[in-house]
């Protein structure tokens, strides 16, 4: 089995129906621009579709832009996630989509309709300023032609750009509103059990079977000491209702309280999480994320419809699954989502069948992880350390350990190759360390 790996912009006072169509996805919608929809001044049907781009923003090779398209024709279409091509000095690449991982989507497209969202690409490089201006973002549409994306203003009007969202086909559920109803159904649980009387079941309370499969984890570039002013943000969304996160309700906060919400340039955007699917992106922070400040916890803010935020920032402990946070030094988008031995949760890590090979200098054990962080095995942070009772020590190094990264919730082998291992077997106590942490006893 395949480990579970794991912005909408409308304008003010406008109203669109765009449904979700494929994929088992119900539509979000964008409310319709009336003033600058255009209708054929004939009985011709016409499709003209238009596209607009904000800020590109890149973490481990991962590039992600909010997107805008208008359907100005008075043709209906159908949004295809596989039509976005983000083009780089002649090299073309389509939506991140990873094995195990559905991303795509489809929409219907109403004439007049207005469509907003985040596309992520893993070019597998960090690009320049330089070279970000050479990158050119096309979609193509149903006629064959393919539709260049113009620049949005980094300055444009906030009243033009407050997101305004409604749904023909029942309303996705921002994620403040989701771990809110997933905190209150927890705690309602809780006190039914204690008082030994029936509990709601998840179909009763939110016409979900599923709605507790919804997993969040966020991973914070490091780059030495000078940290990060991006994150990048998976969710996998296993449940049976689309959600959507406006950005200008999602915030990190350190040990020491201080808050870090969304960058200005993209507070005014959000992200649609169709139902079944895995979204993946960047998100630019106000101020630089460092290692030093410790680690980050998530906190979210209600947002109904993502038309309305509601009362304040709130934590997602005590949920259905709290969001995760990691720094990671990892510079690829597919293992940023990474834990060395060490830093893996003891409840989510368990190793068997452990076997010592000193003819071949070889450790053997099989891991089973139940977390969705893979775990990294570098070579450099293992090693075998005996010790006698008298208090002689031996310290001996792992030259290779594999494979690199176990990405799979299923049983695997991990392979440890060490320098002399017959020599450490000798003493009366050997454990297999990662760092300062015992890992395995071997004697």
């Amino acid at each position: 089995m395949k480990k579970a790996k794991l912005i909408t912009i409308g304008l003010v006072g406008l109203v669109a129906s765009l449904i979700l169509t494929g994929c088992g996805n119900r539509a979000t919608t964008a409310n319709q621009m009336s003033s600058q929809s255009t209708q054929s001044s004939s009985s011709t049907p016409t499709l003209k579709v238009t596209l607009q781009r904000g800020k590109y923003q890149q973490a481990a090779g991962l590039l992600s832009v909010p997107v805008v398209l208008t359907n100005q024709g008075t043709n209906s279409t159908v949004i295809n996630s596989e039509n976005f091509t983000l083009n780089i000095a002649g090299h073309k690449f389509k939506p991140y989509q990873i094995n195990g991982e559905p991303a795509d989507y489809h929409y219907d497209f109403a004439s007049g309709n207005i469509w907003q969202n985040t596309v992520s690409f893993d070019i597998g490089v960090h690009l320049t300023a330089s070279e970000l201006k050479q990158v050119k973002l096309t979609y193509k549409t149903d006629s064959g032609k393919s539709v260049t994306a113009s620049k949005m203003s980094n300055t444009i009007s906030q009243s033009k750009t407050k997101v305004s969202m409604q749904q023909t086909s029942g309303s996705p559920t921002d994620l403040g509103t989701y771990f809110n109803n997933a905190k209150e159904y927890q705690k309602t649980k809780k006190e039914r059990e204690a008082e030994n009387s029936r509990v709601p079941s998840l179909e009763d309370s939110f016409d979900d079977e599923n709605y507790d499969q919804l997993r969040m984890w966020v991973a914070i570039p490091t780059t030495g000491s000078a940290g990060s002013k991006v994150a990048a943000v998976k969710i996998m969304n296993s449940t049976k209702t689309d959600m959507i996160l406006p950005y200008r309700d999602f915030e990190l906060v350190d040990k020491e309280g201080n808050e870090i919400q969304v960058d200005p340039s993209y507070r005014n955007y959000m992200l649609e999480i169709p139902h079944g699917k895995y979204t993946t992106v960047t998100i630019p922070m106000e101020t630089t994320l460092k290692p030093s400040n410790g680690s980050y916890t998530v906190q979210l803010r209600k947002d109904p419809g993502g038309t309305s935020p509601s009362g304040s920032f709130f934590d997602t402990k005590d949920s259905f699954h709290e969001v995760e946070v990691v720094s990671s030094d990892e510079t690829d988008i597919d293992t940023i989502f990474s834990l060395t031995a060490d830093k893996y949760p003891s409840d989510d890590i368990k190793w068997s069948n452990q076997q010592v090979d000193t003819d071949n200098n070889k450790v053997s054990a099989t891991v089973q992880l139940s977390d969705y962080f893979n775990l990294a095995n570098r070579a450099a942070g293992y090693h075998v350390v005996g010790t006698n009772d008298d208090g002689t020590k031996k310290t001996v190094s792992v030259k290779k350990v594999t494979p690199k990264y176990v990405m799979t919730t299923d049983p695997a082998k991990v392979t440890w190759k060490v320098n002399n291992l017959a020599d450490v077997m000798n003493y009366q106590h050997v454990v297999l360390q990662y760092k300062d942490k015992t890992i395995l006893t071997l004697k």
